[in-house]
């Protein structure tokens, strides 16, 4: 079983079909976070918790991230995913200067890119794999993962507002 310590959502249990619902779903959820009159979206709640617009700009950085993965093991055997450093963009300040508009914008556009990716992945397709934090991982395990980044992240932004 492949489940998640923090919110207990299960990767196996989630069907390809489900990958681009749930996604667009979840981040029509991120994009009403964002709307306009969301108080103070940049603050963080605790030392070492990301505020909302952290977490956004995280979802979308994560789906462009998995997109460009799904293409290299579309066209590479068992390539080696490249690590994301999640943590080192937000400690570097790079979403510091990016307002909820904005965020919701690349959110949209990042959800598009990633479902329409997914979408044209035949059974073939999704049974490639490539290599995650040393794990081989099939195409359609990566779609799993986003859905479980978006839910994840969404059950965050959701205790803050």
């Amino acid at each position: 079983m492949d489940v998640c310590e923090g919110c207990g959502l299960d990767r196996d249990a989630i069907t390809a079909d489900e990958v681009i619902p749930r996604v667009r779903a979840g981040l029509s959820r991120f994009l009403g976070a964002l709307a306009p009159g969301t108080p103070d979206l940049a603050r963080r709640p605790a030392p070492g918790v990301w505020s909302v617009l952290e977490y956004s700009a995280h979802i979308r950085d994560v789906l462009l991230n998995q997109r460009e993965g799904i293409i290299v093991a579309l066209v590479e055997d068992g390539p080696v995913k490249q690590k994301m450093y999640r943590e080192q963009r937000v400690d570097l300040g790079m979403y510091a200067l990016e307002t909820a508009a904005e965020i919701s914008q690349s959110i949209e556009v990042a959800g598009r890119l990633f479902t329409n990716t997914f979408a044209v992945l035949s059974p073939e397709h999704l049974a490639r794999t490539a290599v995650y934090a040393g794990q081989p991982r099939t195409l359609r395990w990566v779609g799993t993962q986003a859905v479980h980044e978006v839910e994840h992240h969404l059950a965050d932004v959701r205790a803050q507002l």
